[in-house]
């Protein structure tokens, strides 16, 4: 028989608690009310349960608080359609584990800044499933949080929905399985926090999986990644997205993975220093324009990899703009460049290949500037189109 719990009602939890709570093969939960609840305190917990629904609100402040937990042995697919907003710190909006569980996130569901060691995560899979964030509905986390995190089988981001995050933060940061962020779709992520605390739009480690990016809006802080791929495999970034802007030391998309393979659709500008629109370690075939004329030592294109351990090529077949070089900086705008040589530590040399393909152009217009650029033994740099100079000195 089976055994429901309802709330229509106001429930306020202290620390340590929970104000609704299932156990048992045969439980479920249902909330219509608003549920406030405070450290390390839960919403709504199922444990074994047949099934779980939210429709009300679910608010707290605390430090460690969860807004909905799952955990069964037998997958199952959960929809949420209530607000979840949880602001203080090491929060969780909704977490599943015990089995590959899809989640439909078809309500907001906020986490606030992570001031801790134990980020704060909007929805978390331990043990894979999906991740569905619906139409008209958003994930946000807060300074060094993250939005959507676990081993998934893939998440997908719908038609004028929206992940952001802030400083330092995470938006996706995925497992396993594939990423897809339909047309439609927005993101916005933070500045950096400082070396290696950058923002990150997708954050992959996973296996041979695929990103689909066609986002209508991907806002990149200051310092910040857009896509990151520092899995194994064959990955493959598909950047569909029409437009993006870097606002300074910003990379739009990254691949530590030498069997990466990257395609690049999207138009790229600048408005600050030091930006790359793609910093690659695998396969790299850009058809996007690049305007990097607005700000110092900016790089269109860049290939880099350990000698031997991989055979990565960056190949470029659109038109690609140089910006200004500030020498006494030594921030030098390139349009294509491959590898990197340290004599004072070799250990760090690396190799890369860039072809800059027929009917493409590179222009240099900028004293100092570089349209193609290759460092170190075993690094190539093959010119099949067209470099364009106008500067006075250039390279």
């Amino acid at each position: 028989m089976e055994q429901e719990l309802k709330n229509d009602s106001d429930i306020v939890v202290g620390s340590d608690g929970a104000a609704l709570y299932s156990t048992g093969a045969t439980g479920s939960l249902k909330n219509t009310g608003k549920l406030t609840i405070g450290k390390n305190s839960v919403g709504m917990f199922m444990k074994d349960g047949t099934a779980l629904t939210n429709t009300g609100e679910i608010v707290s402040t605390a430090e460690g608080a969860k807004g909905l937990v799952i955990n069964r042995t037998t997958a199952g697919t959960y929809t949420n359609t209530g607000k979840i907003k949880l602001t203080g710190t090491s929060s969780v909006g909704i977490h599943a584990e015990g089995a590959a569980h899809n989640i439909n996130s078809g309500a907001d569901v906020e986490v606030g800044n992570t001031t801790g060691t134990s980020q704060s995560v909007a929805i978390h899979l331990k043990d894979g499933g999906e991740v569905n964030v619906l139409a008209n509905t958003s994930v946000k986390a807060g300074n060094g949080s993250i939005g959507i995190y676990g081993s998934t089988v893939s998440t997908t981001v719908d038609n004028n929905a929206k992940v952001e995050v802030g400083d330092g933060a995470v938006a996706i940061y995925a497992k396993s399985g594939n990423v897809n962020l339909n047309a439609g779709s927005k993101m916005k992520i933070g500045e950096t926090l400082g070396t290696n605390k950058e923002a990150v739009g997708v954050y992959y480690v996973g296996n041979a999986g695929t990103i689909n990016n066609n986002l209508t809006s991907f806002d990149i802080g200051k310092g910040s990644i857009g896509i990151a791929d520092a899995g194994t495999g064959a990955t493959t970034i598909n950047n569909n997205s029409a437009t993006v802007a870097l606002k300074g030391d910003s990379i739009y998309t990254y691949t530590s993975n030498t069997s990466s393979n990257v395609i690049g659709n999207t138009a790229i500008t600048s408005t600050g220093n030091g930006n790359y629109g793609y910093y690659v370690a695998g396969n790299l075939s850009n058809y996007g324009t690049m305007d990097l004329s607005s700000g110092n030592g900016n790089v269109g294109i860049y290939s880099a990899y350990g000698a031997g351990t991989g055979n990565g090529v960056a190949r470029n077949y659109a038109n690609i703009k140089v910006g200004k070089t500030n020498l006494e900086n030594e921030l030098y705008s390139i349009g294509m460049a491959a590898g990197y040589t340290n004599n004072n530590r070799p250990s760090e040399n690396k190799v890369g290949h860039i072809v800059n393909m027929a009917g493409s152009i590179i222009t240099v217009g900028n004293e100092n500037s570089i349209g193609m650029y290759a460092s170190g033994a075993g690094s190539t740099a093959e010119n099949y189109g067209t470099i364009h100079v106008t500067a006075k000195k250039k390279v």
